[in-house]
């Protein structure tokens, strides 16, 4: 090749590159010009043709020009159209105006860049010379190309962090995982960091919305966008899955490649696209953006990087941004703010939703869409969400929907034993959610999940019969269990609203095992007949408004469990008549505490917690000590100033509880094992 050096002016990283109006205006990514021989039909149509199949449009002057014409004015045409160029004419245009004087110095000068720097191409194999003009021409616009991060709050924390990870000076293949609950940002940050890395490879691909897309059209459709990316080909045609994966092996094995697989859930979806670190070459790095953690696990993937919402104050900087168009709130709506921060826990997907509705409203709407919101989350946000829910299995779901209504903040241990109980298999079904990013173990080993995860669960439920609550698989508002029981009182059996369980997930009293009416504070009254119900072994009714027992309870001759803690109590006055309660006569102790029956007959009964009663004296039944076979009495916190002596026949009562029973004067004699 005769000797010769290739100049080229390249475009200027620029903020404005991403509007609209200079994508169409704009002509040309890079201008290019040559010293020497004529090379427009040789090396100069060559590099051309390799820079329009790395997406970069190139100029080149006209071939049918004769030799030796004036070319200037073209070449000048074509370095104003170049976006190298482009904002700083617009910028100076705009300045001085288009005839200024020093806007023609900067034109003369700019025809001649072409002269400052260059790649001199003696004893250069031709292939590889072009491939590494490509390459750092690739690397320079690339940084124009990104997307701006400047309103991607928070985004520079996690990138460092997930730069770590990476290891982009490694020659090993690299396969890096994030993982976090839906719509929490995993999707923007691979996206950023594949925009700011993808020019440091061979080749690189984006495969987007990846669950969607196969589950809609396979995996051969995302097999063969794989590989025309990576390749450069629009004509590869895969049929088979199978055919798929040999030809991303066998094509990629020695190409140094970033692919990115975002939203992935299943295994096969991983196995078929980028199952072996072998098929890529050396350096590559793959991340794969999912909720389910165990996935990433099985994949032996070499680092996970868990995505977590955003902290307090990028948080609020987001939401402002998206509500005022600023940092900071406007005067006026920095409290209402900060409760909508505190509302979303710095999920980035209900910031943006949640700051653009209430965007350039008044203080009055702002209040009034804030009740609403409390009331009837926006749609929009559950809706997306409730993706996640849609990928368990059916009894994955049961379980997140009993988490979701009922069992957030308590002890996972207890939960999981529940569970078990109902049949559910409960230590895998918390594992799977954990897993899947829908629940986390916070302290004290407490289930929690993220309040708007739980608002979508219950939504679900309540969308089971909006209008008629006893339709529905779940109640844990006060007001609809209220309404359900006292509507179907006199047919206790047909509740479908009660966390029951019975041999079979049925209600047939027959079988019915468990019944927990804890919390249903207005509920006074119990049916008095129980014959049905022989297999009943946990009775709960703590909380209630009831102070009698119907005498129909000693039936129950499988009882094991029976907690009435709380009941009898006057449930507390609304803030209103507080003054007034405290102010009038109060009622008698023996008008509030609960009436027990004799409990003889309960030859069964393992567990009987009284606490909170309001017993007065002579309130435990004195036939207490025929209860053989209980192990734990709670009786704290009650009025009574001595326990019966029958205690002392409780031959079987390992642990008694008297807190805070303060006119407690004496106690009779104790069984061995208290």
């Amino acid at each position: 090749m005769a000797s010769m050096r290739i100049q080229t002016a390249y475009a200027s990283a620029s903020s404005s590159f991403s509007s609209p109006s200079s994508c169409l205006q704009r002509k040309y990514d890079v201008f290019l010009s040559f010293r020497g021989e004529d090379t427009r039909r040789s090396f100069t149509d060559h590099l051309y043709a390799a820079l329009k199949q790395k997406g970069i449009i190139a100029f080149r002057d006209d071939p049918s020009l004769e030799r030796g014409k004036e070319i200037a004015p073209e070449l000048l045409k074509a370095i104003e159209e170049s976006r190298n160029f482009e904002k700083a004419f617009a910028k100076h245009e705009e300045d001085f105006g288009l005839n200024a004087e020093k806007v023609k110095q900067l034109r003369t000068a700019l025809t001649k860049v072409a002269n400052l720097s260059g790649w001199d191409s003696h004893n250069r194999n031709e292939t590889e010379f072009i491939q590494d003009i490509v390459e750092d021409i690739f690397a320079r616009l690339n940084h124009g190309f990104s997307a701006s991060t400047k309103n991607l709050i928070g985004i520079d924390y996690h990138l460092e962090k997930l730069n770590l990870f990476l290891a982009m000076r490694s020659d090993d293949v690299r396969i890096v995982g994030i993982r976090g609950m839906g719509r929490i940002g995993k999707t923007t940050l691979a996206r950023v960091i594949f925009d700011r890395i993808s020019n440091q490879f061979e080749s690189s691909s984006f495969l987007a919305n990846f669950r969607e897309v196969s589950e809609r059209n396979g995996l051969v459709v995302l097999q063969n966008q794989l590989l025309c990316e990576i390749m450069k080909e629009e004509n590869i045609k895969i049929w088979d899955i199978y055919k798929g994966s040999n030809m991303i092996r066998n094509r990629l094995c020695r190409k140094r490649v970033l692919i990115v697989l975002d939203d992935v859930d299943k295994p096969d979806q991983l196995e078929s696209l980028v199952g072996k670190r072998y098929w890529f070459g050396s350096g590559s790095i793959i991340i794969i953006t999912t909720r389910d953690v165990h996935l990433l696990v099985q994949f032996h993937v070499d680092e996970v990087y868990n995505m977590k919402e955003l902290n307090h104050d990028d948080a609020f900087k987001l939401f402002s941004l998206k509500a005022f168009k600023s940092d900071h709130p406007v005067e006026g709506f920095v409290e209402l703010s900060k409760e909508v921060v505190r509302y979303t826990q710095g999920l980035p997907l209900a910031l943006e939703v949640l700051g653009s509705f209430l965007y350039g409203r008044s203080v009055d709407e702002w209040i009034s869409a804030l009740g609403r919101l409390k009331q009837d989350p926006e749609n929009v946000i559950l809706d997306r969400l409730e993706i996640s829910f849609h990928g368990l299995k059916p009894t994955e779901k049961k379980i997140f929907l009993d988490v979701a209504c009922f069992f957030k903040g308590m002890d996972k241990d207890y939960v999981v034993n529940l569970l078990d109980s109902f049949g559910f298999y409960g230590a895998i079904g918390i594992r799977v959610l954990i897993d899947k990013s829908l629940v986390t173990i916070v302290d004290n080993n407490r289930l929690w999940m993220h309040d708007l995860l739980q608002e979508m669960g219950q939504k679900i439920v309540w969308k089971e019969s909006p209008d008629k609550p006893g339709k529905r698989s779940r109640l844990w508002v006060d007001e609809d269990v209220y309404h359900v029981l006292t509507e179907n009182l006199k047919n206790l059996w047909n509740w479908t609203c009660l966390i029951a369980v019975s041999k079979n997930c049925g209600m047939e009293p027959d079988s019915l095992k468990t019944l927990t009416l804890s919390g249903c504070s207005k509920l006074d009254k119990l049916p008095e007949k129980f014959e049905n119900v022989e297999c009943l072994e946990e009775l709960d009714i703590s909380g209630t408004a009831m102070r009698q027992i119907p005498s129909s309870i000693l039936l129950l001759k499988n009882l094991r469990t029976l907690y009435f803690r709380g009941c009898g109590v006057q449930p507390p006055k609304p803030w209103f008549s507080l003054l007034s309660y405290l102010l009038l006569p109060r009622k008698s102790a023996d008008s509030l505490s609960l009436l027990l029956p004799p409990l003889s007959s309960l030859r069964t009964l393992t567990s009987l917690k009284l606490s909170s009663c309001n017993l007065i004296e002579g309130a435990v039944p004195s036939d207490i000590g025929c209860l053989l076979s209980l192990k734990i009495l709670d009786l704290s916190d009650n009025e009574f100033v001595s326990l019966p002596l029958s205690i002392s026949q409780l031959s079987s009562l390992e642990e008694l509880f008297l807190v805070a029973c303060r006119r407690l004067q004496s106690l009779p004699e104790l069984p061995a094992n208290v």
